[in-house]
């Protein structure tokens, strides 16, 4: 006779293998109603500890983008990967991240995993953090702060602080821009949002910020921050300590200005005539909340900066190796600004070289080039299913999904076969789909700022331009200069940082000659 204990044991067994028997019953019912099909598997072992490995290995050699796109190479546009016994799905199908991003846009929320500490910093009650009525109220809130208006009212802070950087950079000597770029965007962003620079150019000048500033323990919390989210179960083995410091550094400097503007007398402001528009004043006319303005702040400073400067960094490392786009760059900015003039609104939206130029730099390098969902609840995507892909897939309540827009920006069908090439002429004529092109994201939580990040990219690098007539790409590990876009025409040696953004780990190297 079976004793208890046994009974009890094999009662909780039987109860399990009928509950997952009524799951797979429930699950292909629910696949063959919808016509759905498996998606490619390309995991071989145990767990996917093959995929674990192939991603580690991505990581440690900063080609974490490069190695997904050439995964979506050899197994299609949409597949299934087991990381440590966790099924997720990439993608880089436009029909699927439309999918998630607009047409089922409820059914997926923000995939904040367990353990990343990503609240320690963005918190959770900033815009890139919420979900549901909350994120949709702050959205509704943060909108009119990005208007034209507000951007064009900004220009002439955007000139003081871009005519400081270049006059900081060294004229025909070896150095790395950016630093300066990341500098410049931190100003630019704390005077917009605070009311005040941070200086960071001044105090920088050129090198990387030292431990303990917030500049520092701003970049290392997202660093820590990203490689958590990248690692998975394994978040919890990493960068603690680092993390706790940095995130703890960087929001009590965050709420230094939160509890000025939160004691300030705004009518008292008015009469002294300091009434000129503050981001933070704005806000805190709606939030009384020291957290909520702490969170949105920093939220709001992530985007502000490093996008911008990721995407100045990328445009000089990409001219620094074609010279041809260079000096015809220039050429538009000379004949519509001129040498010294102050580059308008109009002037900006009229360049189209200027266009070109960034708009094949954000294809190539997007700043955000990957980015995750987690279904709500069981799902499907109309794409990646079957051995052709084309059919539809089902997506499990929790499920990750994961889309590349580095990947998807680089598809020969849509690019052409030069689609690793950096050629801004290709947009004079390029067709695209509505979901072929997303280096701001896509539907409802589009990016708000990306006017304001393509005016001030633009600007900088207009008065770059008006003072440089050349520009030579430096090698940092031999000195030399690098190869010519002829004779080296792919991203092969762009280094990734892949923080909680994209950036250039060995930064940009280049020598710039000054106009007679």
């Amino acid at each position: 006779m079976l004793s208890v204990p046994t009974l009890a044991i094999g009662g909780v067994i039987l109860a399990f293998l009928i509950r997952k028997l009524i799951h797979q019953y429930q699950l292909r019912k629910f696949a063959l109603s919808r016509g759905c099909l498996p998606p490619t598997a390309i995991s071989r072992w145990p767990l996917g500890l093959d995929t674990f490995r192939e991603t580690m290995r991505g990581l440690n050699n900063l080609s974490f983008c490069k190695m997904n796109y050439e995964r979506h190479l050899k197994y299609g546009h949409t597949y299934e990967l087991n990381m440590l016994g966790k099924i997720n799905i990439s993608t880089c199908h436009p029909d699927n991240v439309k999918e998630i991003l607009t047409t089922q846009f409820q059914n997926f929320n923000i995939a904040h995993r367990l353990g990343s500490k990503i609240d320690l910093l963005l918190g959770k009650h900033g815009i890139f953090t919420q979900m549901g009525s909350a994120w949709a109220h702050s959205r509704a809130l943060l909108r009119p702060q990005f208007n034209k208006g507000q951007i064009v009212n900004d220009m002439d802070s955007l000139e003081f602080h871009a005519m400081r950087m270049t006059s900081m950079l060294p004229d025909n000597k070896i150095f790395d821009i950016q630093p300066y770029f990341f500098a410049l965007t931190m100003d630019t962003a704390t005077e917009f949002l605070f009311g005040e620079s941070l200086e960071s150019l001044l105090t920088e000048k050129g090198v990387e910020p030292a431990k303990g500033t917030f500049s520092e323990a701003f970049n290392t919390a997202q660093w820590w921050i990203s490689l958590k989210l990248k690692s998975g179960p394994m978040h919890w083995v990493i960068g603690n300590k680092e993390t706790a410091r940095s995130c703890e550094i960087s929001r009590n400097f965050i709420s230094k200005y939160v509890d000025k503007a939160l004691t300030m007398d705004m009518e008292k402001k008015k009469k002294e005539g300091k009434a000129r528009y503050v981001f933070l004043d704005a806000l805190a006319e709606e939030y009384k909340d020291r957290t909520v303005l702490t969170d949105q702040l920093i939220n709001i400073l992530l985007a502000g900066r490093d996008t911008t400067a990721g995407l100045l960094s990328f445009i000089m490392w990409f001219l620094a190796r074609n010279k041809r786009v260079w000096h015809k760059l220039r050429a538009e900015v000379l004949e519509n600004v001129g040498k010294e003039n102050k580059p308008t609104w109009e002037v900006i939206k009229d360049m189209k070289y200027l266009k070109y130029v960034l708009n094949e730099t954000l294809r190539l390098l997007p700043v955000v080039p990957l980015n995750t969902r987690s279904a709500v609840k069981r799902t499907t995507l109309p794409r990646g299913g079957g051995p052709d892909q084309q059919s539809p897939l089902v997506l499990e309540k929790g499920q990750l999904v994961f889309y590349s827009v580095y990947s998807m920006q680089r598809r020969p069908e849509v690019y052409g076969d030069d689609a690793e090439e950096f050629n801004p002429e290709r947009w004079e004529t390029l067709k695209l789909g509505a979901w072929d092109y997303l280096p701001f994201n896509g539907g409802p939580r589009i990016c708000l700022g990306q006017q304001y990040a393509l005016i001030e990219a633009s600007y900088v690098m207009i008065k770059v331009l008006q003072k440089y007539q050349d520009i030579v790409g430096i090698d940092p590990a031999t000195g030399k200069e690098v190869p010519g876009w002829g004779e080296d025409k792919t991203v092969k040696a762009f280094k990734e940082r892949l923080g909680l953004t994209l950036s250039c780990m060995d930064g940009v190297h280049v020598k710039l000659t000054p106009a007679a």
